[in-house]
């Protein structure tokens, strides 16, 4: 079984928006968390998980991927369709 990309994006985010364009592109399924940056708590727990204050911040399954940077370079390696 394949695992999920989460992708936690803010809204008028263009590293976000290319992130989802990208998986779309790609015809990946992916589940997107908008966060509102005012929520503390999401945010801490990103932070607390990811070390990164940025976003779009990007996991498979439960291992943190990065952001629109490192989805690009996995998709320039190796290609998305393993997550199709």
């Amino acid at each position: 079984m394949k695992e999920q990309i989460t992708v936690y994006s803010k809204k008028d985010c263009i590293y976000c928006a290319r992130a989802k364009d990208l998986l779309n592109a790609s015809d990946i399924l992916f589940r997107e968390i908008l966060v509102d940056v005012t929520d503390l708590g999401v945010v801490g727990e990103l932070l607390e998980k990811t070390g990164m204050k940025t976003f779009p911040q990007i996991f498979i399954g439960e291992t943190v991927l990065g952001g629109f940077s490192e989805l690009k370079e996995l998709e320039q390696k190796s290609g998305l369709s393993q997550y199709k």
